[in-house]
């Protein structure tokens, strides 16, 4: 599919996007201006077109027992309601988001080695780390789909695989829950950090609403439940709608809201384009349009026509036209950010709440 979450090869890059090589060439173009690069690694699941589960399906090679195969539906489904069981022949196998994607056993040694063999590889390679994808739902116990302590126990032998390759690699989860589910994932040597959703959602709704009692609390959790800094800030990411239509394509609250979680203690994501009000709402595709970068035909992203449509304002909310604006939100974000670079307390520092006594005051 388009968004590649249904891996085929772990070892080769996608041919659309280019070749090994030229990913050798970005790594190396971005390592020697200081930045880092971090990949989404998708452990939970393959595609159904991978070797490894053509060969499973075909009791091939070896590979039967690589994926979850039942001889005949369990029955139950999953978290959100969904089918997880999917036929085969005579045959049903397991996969959570759905038949393309079917899930890993990694009740089986052979996955769990193959799986941090990637990792290495990737390390090797040069990347800095990982962003893991959908990791809640890693290794099932029976009926129990998610947060298992299987999966806390493979976490655990995953950070050990990736800080012995490289001891500064960093990870980042993707926990897709609320912070009392998400703070297991940061101990014990498991992961980093994680996405707090419910400290994103908090955001938006005390910007919106002009309250900052949500935030409040939330943050109370959080300096309660994490180890320092061991949270990762965000407002919205390519699985939800748009900040930029989430606050009334309004731009003050654009900046309140990139204020406050540029501020904050943690380690703040940006998604792309969120900086310039590229907006979007619904099917993942709207979420996910080409970046803006100036207001030519394909708006400076490709020199044809791209995978997906531009967004509707893009010849007006692009890099090239915002950052001739000083007032603009794209250069709010940049003074932000070279705020946090420039301070260490913004960095490294912890929150000190100061009580205020009135709810539109943070």
């Amino acid at each position: 599919s388009y968004h590649g979450y249904d891996v085929t090869n772990y070892y080769a890059t996608e041919p659309a996007y280019g070749s090994m090589a030229d990913f050798e060439e970005l790594l190396d173009s971005c390592h020697a201006r200081g930045i880092k690069v971090i990949i989404d690694f998708v452990m939970n699941h393959t595609s159904s077109q991978h070797p490894w589960f053509t060969q499973s399906a075909n009791s091939q090679g070896g590979y039967r027992d690589w994926y979850i195969w039942s001889n005949n539906n369990p029955g139950f489904n999953g978290p959100w309601g969904q089918q997880v069981w999917h036929n085969w022949g005579s045959n049903y196998y397991y996969g959570l988001f759905w038949g393309g994607m079917p899930d890993l056993n990694y009740g089986l040694p052979a996955v769990k080695e193959e799986m941090f063999d990637i990792t290495r590889f990737w390390l090797e390679k040069g990347v800095d780390g990982f962003r893991l994808d959908a990791i809640k739902y890693l290794d099932e116990d029976g009926t129990v789909l998610e947060n298992t302590p299987e999966t806390f126990a493979l976490l655990e032998e995953f950070h050990q695989v990736f800080k012995c390759k490289s001891s500064s690699a960093f990870t980042v989860g993707e926990v897709w829950s609320n912070t009392a589910s998400i703070l297991p994932y940061t101990r014990n040597n498991r992961l980093d950090v994680c996405f707090d959703f419910d400290l994103a959602y908090s955001i938006i709704n005390d910007v919106n609403g002009q309250s900052s009692n949500a935030l409040e609390a939330q943050m109370e959790v959080i300096q309660e439940g994490y180890a320092k800094l061991q949270y990762a800030t965000f407002l919205t990411n390519h699985d939800i709608d748009r900040i930029f239509s989430q606050l009334g394509s309004n731009d003050p609250k654009m900046k309140l809201a990139a204020s406050i979680y540029l501020s904050l203690p943690g380690i703040p994501f940006i998604y792309y384009g969120e900086e310039l009000g590229m907006a979007g709402t619904g099917a993942h595709e709207n979420i996910r349009r080409p970046m803006q970068w100036n207001a030519n035909t394909y708006a400076g992203f490709s020199t044809q026509s791209p995978w997906y449509g531009l967004g509707s304002n893009y010849t007006s909310r692009n890099v090239a036209s915002l950052s001739a604006q000083p007032n603009s939100l794209l250069n709010h974000y940049k003074k932000l950010i070279h705020l946090r670079n420039d301070y260490a307390p913004l960095r490294k520092g912890y929150l000190l709440p100061m009580v205020d006594g009135s709810s539109n005051v943070l």
